[in-house]
């Protein structure tokens, strides 16, 4: 009987030590599961932080798009106008020309059309 008193108590005390092996099992496992909760609630907010960054960004990439077909329109518009004042301009030399006064005059300082100015001191109309 004592034998088997002996075999029951090793046998509990076996059964005591797995039981003991398990809980420890399950609370590195639970530690686990709460670590990785923890990173995935991590990562989301990081997520969305991200995504707000991101809906920033293509406001301000839609806005710079929309400023940059504006100044593209305005510029093409300047140009044209520059190319028809360039044209005036050149159909008045000819007319200057064809009363008797030659190309080179309009060159020079203060002769024909020119007086007062030069030729290139009119930014405005500079050749691009």
């Amino acid at each position: 009987m004592e034998k088997k008193l002996s075999d029951a108590l090793m046998l509990h005390e076996e059964e005591k030590q797995k039981s003991e092996q398990l809980k420890e099992t399950a609370d590195r496992a639970m530690a686990r599961h709460r670590q990785m909760r923890q990173q995935i609630e991590d990562l989301e907010e990081e997520s969305c932080r991200e995504r707000s960054k991101n809906r920033q960004l293509q406001r301000s990439i839609d806005e710079l798009s929309e400023a940059n077909e504006t100044l593209t329109r305005e510029n093409a518009q300047l140009k044209s106008l520059a190319s028809l004042a360039r044209r005036e301009t050149d159909s008045f030399g000819r007319g200057a020309r064809s009363i008797g006064g030659d190309s080179a005059d309009l060159l020079r300082p203060n002769s024909g059309s020119t007086t007062g100015s030069y030729v290139g001191d009119d930014n405005d109309f500079a050749a691009n």
